[in-house]
Order: structure tokens, then sequence, then C-alpha cells
């Protein structure tokens, strides 16, 4: 096989049909449990018989997928986050939590309802079906913030957007990578070579990765697809690359192997679905559970939340940590922190905000841009366990 290497006149036009293929592909999430089944009409009507969280009048309306769904465990774990969040700062109102659809029509009906019950907040949907489908309606009734980004609609008046979305990692990565790389590299521009296995996640996290690294000044070779997890077949697929950066848009096991043929030569880099969930002291907060080690990721580097990464991190340390939630809930239950925080600014009526999140830096300035910036942590594997990394 012969690698393509990707000269700065071809990027542009390599980088839109990208785009474009991320763009069709079907959204995924690594937190469904099951096939998502019928919702009924009787999910997204307000009523006092739903759960409250607090006491007080109700000012926010906290949207999640039903219980009995695909994303049922990931949203009692954002449940949980917000309720952490607000027996901390939320005290004076309650938070009404209700289960919802992804039909746009109905979400928007349920704002309007929400709306004329004088709240003053949604935190929700979650899934980007759900967010896409209620910004599809246009302008909203009160203002929303929505937990994840729109696919191809652009966020209506009233909506800001915050979440977790694997583009805003791998798009830090490539930042953080280019940083190391062109620290090291002073002959020509650094290079980075991409592996991936070709699912919708890695098409959109490949996507923005190049992106980032196309306008940071990086040159690249056109991505590779495999989901071998060999290290002698992902050799041969990469055969004639010279590249300062790996990036792995991969399952762990096939990072693994990456990081076998980098060696000490090249770092490889990934998003937060490498995180192994060998993480600091987490042996040590449930003696139920094994303590995780990850060595043969060692010298990998992945996007990673402070939640994860710095349990003595100001904003960590203030609120419960649930032991018993694997890596991918426990990032929901810091999402729930953080949303409700972020709440609690646009309850205020405040259109510009720096917070040093549990998420990481999160940035909210709605006279530019209705998403919220969030800032991940550059972090590594050492002796088997992710820490912070340190600048190179």
């Amino acid at each position: 096989m012969t690698n393509r290497f990707v000269s700065r006149r071809r990027s542009l036009s390599l980088v839109a049909r990208a785009v474009g293929a991320a763009a069709a592909a079907t959204a995924f999430s690594a937190l469904a449990q099951d096939p998502a089944s019928g919702i009924g009409p009787a999910y997204g009507t307000p009523s006092p018989d739903r759960e409250r969280i607090g006491a007080g009048p109700p000012r926010v309306a906290l949207l999640v997928p039903p219980a009995s769904g695909a994303y049922g465990r990931a949203a009692q774990a954002l449940i949980d986050g917000v309720r952490a969040a607000h027996a901390r700062d939320g005290a004076g109102f309650s938070i009404e939590v209700i289960e919802t659809e992804e039909s746009g029509e109905s979400l928007r009906v349920l704002c309007e309802t929400l709306a004329g019950r004088e709240f003053g907040l949604a935190i929700g949907p979650l899934t980007r079906n759900a967010v896409t489908a209620l910004a599809a309606t246009g302008p909203l009734p009160l203002p929303v913030l929505a937990l994840n980004q729109t696919d191809g609609v652009p966020p209506p008046p009233n909506m800001a957007t915050f979440g977790l979305g694997i583009e805003n990692e791998a798009a830090q990565v490539a930042s953080y990578a280019y940083r190391d790389a062109s620290a090291v590299q002073t002959g020509r521009r650094p290079r980075a070579a991409i592996v991936h296995d070709g699912t919708p996640v890695s098409q959109r996290s490949v996507t923005a990765f190049i992106e980032r690294w196309y306008q940071s000044g990086g040159e690249y070779y056109e991505a590779v697809q495999t989901t071998s997890t060999s290290a002698a077949e992902i050799r041969d697929l990469l055969r004639g690359v010279d590249a300062d950066v790996y990036f792995a848009a991969l399952p762990r096991a096939a990072a693994a192997a990456l990081r076998a043929i980098a060696g000490n030569r090249v770092t490889v880099y990934g998003t937060s679905l490498l995180n192994s969930g060998a993480l600091p002291e987490a042996g040590e907060r449930n003696s139920r559970m094994p303590i995780i080690r990850s060595p043969e990721l060692d010298g990998v580097r992945i996007a990673a939340m402070p939640w994860q990464v710095q349990p003595d991190h100001p904003a960590v340390m203030v609120y419960p940590r649930p032991a018993e939630l694997n890596v991918e809930l426990q990032k929901l239950y810091a999402l729930g922190i953080d949303a409700l925080r972020l709440g609690l600014v646009l309850l205020a009526g405040e259109t510009r905000a720096d917070l040093d999140g549990v998420t990481g830096l999160l940035r909210l300035d709605l006279t530019r841009d209705a998403r919220v910036d969030r800032l991940p942590l550059l972090a590594e594997y050492r002796d088997g366990v992710l820490g912070v990394a340190a600048p190179r």
C-alpha cells in the first residue's frame, strides 16, 4: 500500500469532502444501552408528579431521555450530576425532571408549556437528534441550554449549546499535538498520520482533527482505515509514512497496537474514547472496584476532563463522586454539574462567563456564538494511569 501525502494545495478539497462524509454519518453514542424503542405521547408533559430536584418554586426544567429507553443510564447519570450541583449551588429554586422524545414538534410544545408556567430555563435535550429537531422549530419561547450540538441546523435565538462532542475533543487534541510537534520538529511543517476504524464517530473525529491540524499549519497523510488490532498489519498499512504525530480514532486495543509501532519516536494522540478507566485513585475510592492499569497505552496522549484526571482540582473536590459509575457515565455526571453551573449564569441574564469547570475550561459568549467553548485537558498514560500531560 502506498500512503498518499496531502499537499497544502490538495488539503482544502479533501477536508471539504471529509466534512460532507462526516455530516452524513449517523449520530453515535457509546452510552446507548439497547436499540431505542418507541416513546409514547405521555413523555414531555410537565406535571406536579414529575421528579423534583431541590425545594422551592420550579425555575428550571431538565429534559432527559426516558429511563426505559436506550439512554436511560446516561440520563440518570446526568440527573445525578445536576442534583449534586444543585445541592451546592442551587438554593432557592427546584428543578423539574421531564422525560422527552426526539420529536421537534413535541419538544416545541413542551418549551411553550414551560414558558407559560414561568420557567426561566430548560436544560437539554441530551441527544444530537433531539437538539437538532428542536433547533429546527425556530426561535424558542424560553432560554434553552442544549446538551449536544445541532447537526446541519444553526442554533435558533434563545438556544445555547454545551456538550461533550467528539468533534470538539478531536480539534483540541489537534491543537495540542501541533504545539507538541512544533516544539520538536523545526526543519519542516509537522506531519500527522491518521488511523481510524470507519465508524461514524471516528469519521467525525478525523474530520475535526484534520481541519484544526491544517488550520494550525500542519501537513498530513490521507487517513488510513482499519479494523485490525494487529501491530504487524497496522505497520504494513503505514509503510512509508514519516509522521511526527499519529492520531488514533480507534478502539483501545488497536490504539495500543499503534502505540507499539510508534515506539518512542512518534507520539499517539486520541480523544477521551481512549480512556480505559485507569484513573488516579480509582481503586482507592471504592475497594470493591479493581484497580485498572493500562501500561500498553503508556505515552498515548488524549483529551480528558478535570473530573477524571485531576481529583485535587478545586472545582472537582467540592462535589460528591459516585465511584460505581463507569468511565462514560462519569462524563455524563460531570456534564450535569457544569450544565447547572452554566444554567445559573443564564438564569441571571448573563451572556458572558468563564468557568473553571469539572469538564474543562468553559467560555460562554452569546454575543459571539451560541456554543459554549470547552477546553479539555491533555492527559497522558504514565505507568498505566492517566494523568495531566506536561507540555513539551
